[in-house]
């Protein structure tokens, strides 16, 4: 019964890491991976750290946001 206490402990803190988003909302497969994989997450947040610079460069054009979303689907579509 411990061993299992510790095992969903675990795996409960393993979802909260520090991915760009919510891992408590994560519902495609890539996000589920990306929260359970310390490096995946890691990645995650500095390609989405990445992403917030270089979408401050251009102020209220449409195309990175777009680029972005055209993105993540070919991402969740592997």
């Amino acid at each position: 019964m411990r061993l299992l206490l510790i095992a969903t402990l675990t795996m409960h803190a393993t979802l909260l890491q520090a991915a760009s988003f919510d891992c408590a909302k994560a519902a495609t497969k890539v996000e589920k991976l990306i929260c359970t994989d310390t490096t995946l997450s890691t990645q995650d947040e500095t390609l989405a750290s990445v992403y917030r610079q270089a979408a401050s460069l251009t102020p209220g054009d449409a195309e990175p946001k777009q680029s972005q979303r055209t993105w993540l689907k070919r991402r969740n579509a592997c």
